[in-house]
């Protein structure tokens, strides 16, 4: 729980480097949206959904998470950068969407559009082959079956 306390006040702080107008109201006084650069119903949406659940209960206004999925999480992340300096929108950004960030037309700067609020979650990508098909084990030997057969599907 001390981790989303620290998140409400995370983006409770967010709030501060906005308009006079905005500093003057209570924040939040309106939904926060959480962007995710990645689809409904994969690992990024459902951590998404966890983080925005508690900081909600707690901040008394809901964080709604919105999927803008698409070029490995660069369609979100621009949404981020492009929406006002006042709280209300954050994003959650994976070491893929990191990567992809520097091959835009016009690339983002993560270190001046983005401000890091913490680590969240990390996951394990594993590779798999279906020994009935290849009987390889390690990764060396599906490196040399694929060198010794380049024009297997």
């Amino acid at each position: 729980m001390k981790f989303f306390r620290n998140l409400a006040l995370a983006l409770a702080c967010a709030a501060l480097g906005s308009s006079a107008r905005a500093q003057a109201d209570a924040y939040p006084s309106k939904p926060v949206r959480l962007i995710s650069g990645f689809a409904a119903g994969g690992s990024s949406d459902l951590i998404a959904r966890a983080i925005a659940q508690a900081p909600g209960e707690q901040l008394g206004q809901q964080v709604v998470v919105e999927n803008r999925a698409g070029a490995a999480g660069k369609i979100g992340m621009d949404v981020v950068a492009k929406a006002p300096p006042d709280g209300y929108v954050i994003g959650l950004l994976a070491g893929t969407t990191l990567n992809a960030l520097h091959f835009l037309n016009e690339p983002l700067d993560v270190g001046t559009r983005f401000e890091p609020v913490g680590r969240f979650a990390s996951s394990r990508i594993l590779l798999a082959v279906n020994p009935k098909v290849i009987d390889v084990k390690t990764l060396p030997e599906l490196k040399d079956y694929l060198k010794r057969h380049p024009n297997t599907p």
